[in-house]
């Protein structure tokens, strides 16, 4: 068992290239990158985890459409249901934690740097986003808010292992249910006996899906170190054209997963629960010092 300090690493993780304009081209195999935003006088919707999924997909149509329109328009099915993207990303990673005023929607950013975290199983996949983002230039839109991209780092991979303390990177873990549980819950929090269970259910049917087979190790146990959740704004358009407003909670304590490492890595790589493509369940390693 770990002990000692902990420490979440995405702040300090290895970078093994990085690069501002113009473009550098590359050739290793990329599953995991760090965009660095700057904001001047900005507002921020408290959706922008929308509004990010938004720029992350023109980047990607900006490089190769046909990815985008099927990531975008109908993922990766399994038995009609549930539909995979095979990526996530974190929240915003703030040098100083943004509050929101109260009654309001909208964070307030004086000059302020930012942080996003990408990672996905599909090479392809984060090699057309940065494509796409060199194609169209520094200067970006989340919702109102305007930026312009500092720099762009790969960062150095995570190697699944068979015991793994995580913790989510503003990006809580959401495990919706299609009815409410014994206890009236739409989603799953941490002292749910079937959470852990839920979420290895997740892992499973991704890695069959994207491997065309199921894993040779199916055992997976989660222990659950800290009981937090947080409420996550959700923004989405209907078929009618009409918007749905509403919100998610997820959890954000860190946890233990031990068992079968390639269903670790998928987690790792392609987010843990459900709604990763929505800035969900986006996951770093916190060692123990």
């Amino acid at each position: 068992m770990m002990e000692g300090r902990e420490k979440l690493i995405p702040y300090k993780r290895k970078i093994v290239y990085a690069f501002s304009f113009p473009f550098q081209k590359f050739k290793e195999t990329i599953m995991r990158i760090a965009i660095t935003f700057h904001f001047q006088n900005q507002e921020l919707s408290i959706f922008y985890r929308y509004h990010l999924q938004g720029l992350i997909f023109g980047y990607l149509r900006s490089s190769h459409k046909v990815l985008a329109a099927l990531l975008h328009n109908i993922g990766f099915p399994y038995n009609g249901r549930a539909r995979f993207k095979f990526f996530c990303f974190s929240g915003l990673v703030f040098e100083t934690p943004l509050k929101l005023p109260k009654g309001r929607e909208h964070f307030w950013i004086r000059n302020m740097t930012a942080k996003l975290y990408i990672s996905s199983a599909m090479d392809d996949f984060i090699k057309h986003l940065l494509f796409g983002l060199f194609k169209k230039g520094e200067f970006i839109r989340i919702g109102r808010s305007k930026g312009r991209v500092l720099e762009v780092a790969v960062l150095e991979p995570i190697q699944a292992e068979s015991e793994m303390v995580l913790k989510p990177v503003f990006s809580p873990i959401v495990m919706k249910l299609y009815k409410r549980n014994e206890k009236g819950r739409l989603f799953l929090e941490s002292d749910d006996k079937e959470f852990g269970i839920k979420l290895k259910e997740n892992l499973i049917k991704k890695y069959e899906i994207f491997y065309q087979e199921p894993p040779e190790n199916k055992h997976l146990d989660f222990e659950f170190l800290e009981h937090r959740t947080a409420p996550v704004p959700i923004k989405k358009k209907l078929e009618d054209g009409s918007w749905y407003r509403g919100e998610s909670i997820g959890n954000i304590g860190k946890f233990r997963v031990k068992g079968s490492r390639e269903l670790i890595q998928m987690g790792l790589d392609c987010g843990f629960g459900s709604q990763n493509s929505m800035g969900c369940g986006f996951c770093d390693v916190v060692k123990m010092e």
